[in-house]
């Protein structure tokens, strides 16, 4: 709630895509979409010349909430992928995709919480669209760029993550 405070400040739209802290206790997407008053939380529009798409991971409550939701939010669903299939077809601009996990592979990290599951069906999807210019996500806390496929996948750092004890967040992009 405070960092959406804080970019609505801007007098600008704010867009948000869903991710394991925001669902780690809900047992749907449903749950949150009123939290962030955005609805739906998988969305896409046009906007100066480039197809921008967010997506939301799907909840899926039989995973549990292993190490603070991660497992139990690390999927985009079935219908999600159709979703997309279909926006992409219909959409011949440029297109940036926005979500939370991690698309691109990376050798340097060992641990599988810190990328989508289904990462090779989304990319699939993507790739064959032919638009696809960049990938911005975050959960890694650690800015990082990775390049595949000749696409550029942007990794912001949490600008919630707290590196000091009092829990104040280390402000990296405010």
């Amino acid at each position: 709630k405070y960092i959406l405070g804080r970019l609505q400040e801007f007098s600008c739209p704010v867009y948000s895509v869903l991710g394991n802290h925001d669902l780690k206790m809900m047992d749907s997407i449903d749950e949150v979409e009123p939290l962030i008053k955005q609805n739906p939380a998988t969305f896409s529009m046009n906007c100066d010349g480039f197809h921008l798409v967010f997506l939301s991971p799907e909840v899926r409550p039989e995973l549990g909430l292993l190490r603070g939701g991660i497992y139990k939010t690390q999927n985009l669903s079935e219908e999600t992928l159709k979703w997309l299939e279909k926006d992409l077809e219909q959409n011949k601009l440029p297109t940036l995709v926005f979500m939370h996990f991690s698309l691109a592979e990376d050798p340097t990290i060992e641990d599988q919480c810190m990328f989508l599951k289904n990462r090779d069906a989304v990319k699939d999807i993507l790739l064959k669209s032919g638009q696809l210019k960049a990938v911005f996500v975050g959960h890694q806390h650690t800015p990082k760029f990775i390049e595949e496929n000749g696409i550029p996948h942007y990794i912001i750092g949490s600008p919630t993550a707290s590196l000091v004890e009092d829990g104040i967040p280390i402000g990296t992009y405010l």
